[in-house]
């Protein structure tokens, strides 16, 4: 997206620089995912952390962007990569969709990987395509390609061209039906609870609460977690429950 909008941005308005910040963006933007994936994030942690901590702390609000951010700069300093502290500052918030509240003249370039605006954006197309093909959906409800496609800069914000408004649209039905069909069906929710359950019983020792800003342990919170607590002999209750 970041390619074609720059045909059309403003002369010299798009670096080679924001090409590659967007696109870092974009591929590591679900890096900071743990085990069970949003399900630990939302449930998981909140819960240990007010039974825990019996208040709510900045744990509570944590997400897998955060995590996202601090692997970013985990990776730069460990691997010596040349990237300068003021672009992975654009690239974090370009991983939150936080727009600078400075007069930045590019600011459409943070709506590109998470658009807090009107949450049109390729994170979407990405797992929107992907998990409809994973259950077996025949395809999504819109086509990506064309939307990029058509994509411009408006008063510094992204827009589409009014005859692709039924792939606009068909972002959010296909949003909407992965929810109700899949995400939120019946037996899903109820494992995923009971998986959230499970992950709160190894909530201490795995140490959810310190690892969470800790990138060397942090990339050890994998699905293996699940493996670990099933063969898991102990009936002790190590987290809250």
């Amino acid at each position: 997206m970041v390619v074609n909008l720059g045909k059309f941005a403003p002369k010299e308005e798009i670096r080679e620089e924001d090409v590659r910040n967007v696109t870092v963006a974009g591929l590591l933007h679900d890096v900071g995912h743990a085990v069970s994936s949003h399900q630990f994030e939302r449930y998981v942690l909140k819960k240990l952390a007010y039974v825990l901590l019996e208040s709510v702390r900045p744990e509570c609000t944590w997400s897998h962007e955060d995590a996202s951010g601090m692997l970013l700069e985990h990776i730069v300093d460990k691997y010596y990569i040349d990237i300068s502290k003021e672009d992975i500052k654009k690239i974090i918030a370009m991983i939150q969709g936080d727009k600078p509240k400075t007069d930045d003249s590019a600011q459409y370039l943070y709506e590109i990987v998470a658009n807090k605006d009107n949450s049109v954006d390729v994170d979407k197309f990405d797992y929107l395509s992907r998990d409809a093909y994973n259950v077996g959906m025949k395809t999504a409800h819109f086509d990506y390609d064309r939307l990029i496609a058509s994509s411009r800069i408006i008063d510094n914000a992204i827009c589409f061209h009014a005859k692709n408004d039924y792939n606009v649209y068909g972002v959010f039905q296909s949003r909407h039906q992965l929810f109700k069909n899949i995400y939120k069906e019946k037996a899903s929710t109820a494992i995923n609870f009971m998986v959230g359950d499970a992950l709160l019983e190894a909530g201490t020792k795995f140490k959810y609460l310190e690892y969470i800003y800790e990138p060397e342990e942090y990339v050890k919170l994998t699905d293996c977690i699940l493996e670990t607590i099933e063969w898991s002999k102990s009936e002790v209750k190590v987290g809250c429950g």
